[in-house]
């Protein structure tokens, strides 16, 4: 029997047990290695050196192992991530480690019975389609045991925790004091998924506090699809209504902690380009970021109309696909990119989507500005019509 398996913009994904099985990881795996093994004149360390970690879904951690196992198999080095983590610390742990790529077992917030394989490049951006086009036909075949047993020194497995590692990245990106002396009142839920208390551990370094609902991460995410639907955030809007403080504002992260949603002091949740807005006119005018901005072709009007009136150059990529995006990120000078559907991903940090580190500069936009998400949107739209009316 001949078996496919396919990369697309979300990884390769599958029905646990039914698609995604042992077998197929290991072959997956496999096909990896060999790929990276023909390219290893051009990476960018030898042998190559890959970091795996997964998520909270059931079986993730032993399937992370035996991907391990077979790099090592292969004489790489696998940097194993033994705790559930997010995502974008995966990514993170990339850079960190200074490797050749990584693996993360996560199916983001598609429903708890999927399993997923994500691929990343030494650059930390989703592993383009070129290199994951080589990797598909490396896995063509029959199925059976296609791990190869290559006459080398095997690799090691070495244990690796880069959460502290990650906390202290984004501290470096983010002004913890200012958010945590604003008395805001911050309102954070994960749906039960990997990213859970990620933003109570990053504000206590400055003694800030948040409020938190569904931090606990569950292999079932608590029985939700965590995606970041109307629905699924509802909770999170009647939170947001009961304020402590006059600065309020809630966060909404998906399962693999990659998106963020953001529900303003009135309850409602912003739009995607809203966010990503905001983004822009705060890193451009107040953090002095400059390049260009990369969006999906012919949407984030607000974002769009922003960056026409100050002049900053956007980037068009076909569909919101992060191997796009993040390509386009990496060559085209810019400094945010976005998929317009929760992520947003900064090129100084990650060329992949991070949840956490945006949700926390939205928190930094209201304790700089001291105004809640709606009036900052007003202030931008404001800087928008001042030009318009001037031409006229």
């Amino acid at each position: 029997m001949t078996i496919k398996i396919f990369f697309t913009a979300h990884g390769w994904t599958g029905p646990l047990a039914e698609t995604f099985t042992f077998e197929r990881v290991r072959q997956a795996t496999q096909a990896i290695c060999t790929t990276l093994r023909r390219m290893q004149n051009y990476s960018d360390n030898f042998p190559p050196r890959l970091v795996i970690g997964h998520d909270t879904r059931f079986l993730m951690p032993k399937f992370a192992r035996a991907a391990a196992e077979v790099v090592t198999q292969n004489g790489f080095d696998a940097f194993l991530i033994e705790t559930p983590v997010p995502t974008p610390v995966i990514g993170w742990a990339i850079k960190d480690e200074v490797v050749t790529g990584g693996m993360a077992f996560t199916a983001a917030d598609a429903p708890a019975d999927d399993g997923g394989l994500l691929f990343f490049s030494a650059q930390t951006a989703l592993a383009p389609m070129e290199l994951t086009s080589e990797i598909e036909e490396e896995m063509g075949g029959p199925m059976g045991d296609r791990v190869t047993k290559v006459p080398i020194t095997p690799g090691e497995i070495i244990d690796t925790d880069p959460r502290r590692s990650y906390y202290h990245q984004v501290s470096r990106f983010v002004q913890l004091p200012l958010i945590a002396k604003a008395n805001l009142d911050i309102t954070v839920d994960y749906l039960n998924g990997a990213a859970g208390g990620y933003l109570r551990e990053i504000l206590a370094q400055a003694n800030g506090l948040v409020r938190e609902t569904r931090q606990v991460p569950e292999s079932q995410f608590g029985g939700l699809v965590p995606k970041l639907t109307r629905q699924n955030l509802q909770a999170l809007q009647q939170l947001v209504l009961t304020p402590r403080t006059p600065l309020q504002v809630g966060l909404g992260l998906n399962g693999d902690g990659s998106a963020v949603a953001v529900v303003d002091a009135s309850g409602a949740v912003l739009e995607a380009d809203d966010v990503l807005a905001l983004l822009v006119r705060y890193l451009s005018e107040v953090r002095d970021y400059e390049g260009t901005v990369v969006l999906p072709e012919g949407e984030g009007p607000l974002t769009r109309e922003y960056c026409r009136s100050k002049g900053i150059d956007v980037l068009d990529v076909e569909g919101s696909d992060w191997r796009l995006i993040g390509e386009m990120m990496r060559t085209g000078g810019a400094f945010i990119g976005a998929d317009l559907h929760g992520g947003i991903a900064l090129r100084a940090h990650l060329l992949q989507p991070d949840g956490i580190l945006i949700g926390m500069l939205i928190l930094e936009t209201i304790a700089h500005y001291k105004q809640n998400t709606s009036a900052q949107l007003h202030a931008l739209r404001a800087t928008i019509e001042e030009p318009a009316a001037a031409k006229r």
